[in-house]
């Protein structure tokens, strides 16, 4: 049968997981990776604990993963189009111009 999460267990768990991220990533200057995996272990462990069945929890992780999509999705773009613009001259012909408008003649 499964349970549900005690507040007291959650912010444990969630405790932890900010020890785990802080002391990872600013203590050891290790990258984000390991604390963020290591985390992740955590807190499916204490899913395991109170009985969530892995099924629920795979529906949960796909629907809270969907929300970051599109953002990263948009971010992605932007970054390709700065990439082509700098292979494309804009970014240097831009700057070029830009500086023989406001010279300093011009303040």
């Amino acid at each position: 049968m499964q349970r549900q999460a005690s507040l007291r267990g959650a912010l444990i768990v969630l405790f932890i997981v900010i020890l785990i991220l802080s002391f990872g990533i600013l203590a050891y200057e290790a990258p984000p990776h390991l604390p963020i995996l290591l985390s992740a272990i955590v807190v499916a462990l204490y899913a395991a604990l109170i009985k969530i069945p892995f099924d629920t929890l795979e529906k949960q992780i796909v629907s809270s993963v969907s929300y970051g999509v599109i953002p990263i999705l948009i971010l992605l773009m932007i970054g390709i189009l700065i990439g082509l613009w700098l292979l494309g001259g804009t970014v240097q012909t831009i700057t070029y111009y830009g500086l023989q408008v406001l010279s300093p003649t011009f303040f």
